[in-house]
């Protein structure tokens, strides 16, 4: 009797502990819930080779914005990790564009009107050297504006509301604040606005080396490189083209009816990203293996993601081949997997992914309620059976169950010391 308390209480130990790892386990997956906030993730998208390596980074992206979308993920952004950042070059002109626009702010509080301008023109010129940056500074937008109305107070109506097109191209939402401006302004804001909207427009070509990246028209995204974009209204642009792991690229350009410009970008990468080659080439080998690796365990943990989801791409003949999985970092878990082939229509290829990954967000939840009905090994049972017959292996389980024993002989004793006998 004395014997079989021992071995009773030893068993309800052993799985009290393999419960604790369970428990533990799924806490890392719904860490983010637990705490009230959502899934912290990102995608990550593979070329299979280089010819896919444009398809690659516009796949991610859609992705990414899929991602955003649902109501239970965060998307991180990278740029912070992966350098995309400003440099000291970039902040130190930033800080002396902001005294110029503050010097010009004080000469225009004071009614002059000639120093303000001058000093502002200085401010603005100095924000469009780096264009790539100027969507990271709200403050552009209140140069512009001190810009056009000094020059209108000043009786030069002509360029104040040549800048005031530039302000609207740029924020389109801009309206006048009656606290730093007199508001008779609005009326000229207003028939700038409507001019912009019944005016002419202009069209430009963007290429980029990588190919595949985002392109941006004043902030709003326009599509993926080698990208021809048409009906943008005349006057000056600011045109930005940034891909994930790559310095940003910049040019102001000035759109006119009668001509196309091309836009080229060389983009560079940063010094983090360039570590990341192995680490991507490293995730691509595992997914073809089939399984969870350290190479998506330690991306997944850098870039401290929830749910991380990796993806390989293959284009060729019309078609887009897509693999998606979502891996849960903290149990080091695959959730789901999606693949899909797709015809390489970018006015379809959106939706089709969008889809797609609503489709592998609802696998991977369902993944989740499942591992979570099954940690509870007395969970819909009669009795122990299942803790004899090896039933608690199955795959749901098993998945979960960090650094439990592989053994298949039935026992939960078998092949721990001093338990042999038992």
């Amino acid at each position: 009797m004395v014997v079989g308390a021992m071995r009773i209480s030893h068993v309800w130990c052993l799985l009290s502990r393999r419960v604790t790892v369970v428990a533990a386990a799924l806490l890392a997956v719904g860490s983010a819930h637990a705490a009230g906030g959502k899934l912290s993730t990102q995608a990550f998208v593979i070329p299979e080779n280089p010819e896919s390596a444009a398809m690659a980074t516009k796949v991610a992206t859609l992705v990414e914005q899929s991602l955003a979308k649902h109501p239970r993920y965060r998307v991180v952004d990278l740029s912070e990790v992966l350098g995309g950042k400003p440099g000291p070059a970039v902040e130190s002109a930033r800080a002396k564009a902001r005294a110029l626009l503050q010097a010009g702010i004080k000469f225009y509080d004071a009614i002059q009107f000639d120093p303000a301008i001058a000093k502002l023109k200085e401010a603005v010129a100095l924000y469009r050297e780096h264009a790539a940056w100027v969507h990271r500074f709200p403050e552009y937008t209140d140069a512009l504006a001190y810009l056009a109305a000094a020059h209108i107070l000043r009786g030069d109506d002509a360029e104040g509301r040549k800048v005031y097109k530039e302000l609207l191209l740029y924020a389109p939402h801009f309206e006048i604040d009656g606290k730093r401006f007199d508001t008779s302004l609005q009326n000229i804001v207003s028939q700038v606005r409507e001019a912009i909207a019944s005016g002419p427009v202009g069209s430009f070509s963007v290429r980029s080396d990588p190919a595949g990246a985002r392109v941006f028209v004043d902030n709003v995204q326009k599509g993926f490189t080698p990208a021809s974009i048409d009906m943008i209204p005349t006057g000056t642009h600011i045109i930005r083209v940034e891909a994930l792991g790559a310095e940003p690229y910049g040019e102001v350009v000035e759109i006119v009816p009668t001509e196309d410009k091309i836009v080229k970008a060389k983009l560079k990468p940063t010094p983090e990203f360039k570590g990341l080659r192995t680490l991507l080439d490293q995730i691509k080998r595992e997914m073809a293996a089939g399984k969870v690796g350290p190479a998506m365990m330690k991306l997944g943990q850098f870039a401290r993601l929830d749910h991380a989801v990796y993806g390989t791409v293959s284009q060729s003949f019309g078609e887009v081949r897509i693999t998606l999985w979502v891996v849960a970092v903290g149990p080091g878990v695959r959730l789901a997997t999606r693949r899909e082939t797709f015809d390489d229509n970018e006015f379809t290829l959106a939706q089709n992914i969008d889809v797609m990954v609503r489709d592998l967000l609802a696998d991977a939840k369902r993944r989740e309620k499942s591992a979570t009905a099954s940690a509870d090994p007395l969970d819909r049972r009669t009795g122990t059976e299942g803790w004899w017959n090896g039933e608690d292996k199955k795959e749901g389980a098993r998945s979960l169950e960090v650094g439990t024993s592989d053994t298949t002989s039935g026992d939960p004793l078998d092949s721990m010391d001093g338990t042999e006998d038992w």
